[in-house]
């Protein structure tokens, strides 16, 4: 990471051990679509209920219009973005009004004629991909090897074309099945032209059958990442242990434990979730907590609000976050 950028997140560090909400939101989440492709067991979708419906383009230009102030907006959320009808609109009206644009998606709809070129032409800045190994059919985790297959072409005609964007980012979640898929992962990234990992905790609140590492199995995945960042030079991110690289990643393995991500979620303090109905959460895997609706309310409103205000000051009062170690540092029993 350039040196300027470095310097830019000392701001943003202070703020997060002060637990000082920003101005307004820097990240949205936006759900363009509850529609799925696929019916992943760890899923959330399958354990609340989700009514099968896409945003539609009125009310996403509206929630757009009421977004100034915002850096990035990811499209994701209980459904795979790319199967709405007007998704690639969508993009486009996000980045002709300066907004980065973030896609997380299983990339099976990448094998759709003409699919991967648009994507690479449309302005996406970062496209994520949730996947767990590189072999074949996948009881546990994501399956979607064909899927893999599809962002091999996409970083292979990325380089044809001698693009630098959209960044490709593989988010496998960890869990005790996946370990060795994960290290594998890495090598093939590498060679492939894989941007950075995220890898993130399986949370068995929703699968118990998912075994997650223990907190001294974690440490040696931990000690296994740190080899391979250094053998490979590439950004594996994961929280518990380090995210950025170069200064910014050493700075936060060091001093992680003073943003204290165990009292607080960071979260609340940069980001928002839009469903499909335009309800605001402060969360997009916690359906309960509705803090406003960017339909009917203006986004300054709702997040100096007095819901959101409380809820940023009693998180560990609501079951969903006293339960959730996603965004923590020690485990949480489950």
């Amino acid at each position: 990471m350039p040196f300027y950028k470095n310097i830019a997140l000392f701001p943003v560090f202070i703020r997060k051990v002060l637990h000082i909400p920003e101005r307004l939101p820097r990240f949205v989440q936006i759900s363009l679509t509850n529609a799925c492709n696929l019916s992943c067991r760890m899923c959330i979708r399958n354990y609340i209920d989700v009514e099968r419906r896409h945003m539609t383009w009125e009310d996403f230009t509206l929630i757009v219009d009421k977004l100034k102030g915002a850096e990035q907006i990811s499209l994701a959320g209980m459904g795979e973005s790319l199967l709405h009808p007007r998704f690639f609109d969508a993009v486009a009206y996000c980045k002709e009004r300066g907004f980065k644009v973030q896609l997380t998606t299983n990339a099976l709809m990448l094998r759709k004629p003409g699919t991967i070129a648009r994507l690479l032409a449309s302005g996406v800045d970062t496209l994520s991909f949730s996947v767990e190994s590189i072999q074949g059919y996948q009881e546990s985790g994501h399956d979607n090897q064909e899927g893999v297959q599809a962002i091999e072409q996409l970083l292979d005609m990325r380089h044809q074309q001698g693009r630098t964007t959209p960044k490709v980012v593989l988010q496998p979640i960890l869990f005790k099945e996946k370990i060795q898929d994960i290290y594998a992962m890495i090598p093939w990234g590498h060679e492939k032209g894989v941007d950075r990992f995220n890898i993130v905790r399986v949370d068995q609140r929703f699968v118990k059958d998912l075994e997650r590492p223990s907190v001294e199995e974690e440490r040696v995945v931990f000690k296994e990442l740190a080899k391979l960042r250094k053998r490979y030079g590439m950004r594996i991110d994961c929280l518990q242990d380090q995210v950025f690289d170069g200064l910014a990643g050493w700075l936060y393995r060091h001093l992680k434990r003073w943003l204290r991500l165990d009292a607080w979620c960071y979260r609340f303090q940069d980001f928002i979730y839009v469903n499909v109905n335009g309800q605001v959460h402060p969360c997009c895997l916690d359906a309960e907590q509705v803090v406003g609706n960017l339909l009917t309310e203006d986004l300054d409103a709702i997040w100096h609000g007095e819901k959101f205000t409380y809820l940023r000051a009693n998180q560990e009062r609501f079951a969903y976050c006293r339960g959730c170690d996603f965004l923590r540092l020690k485990q949480v029993p489950q």
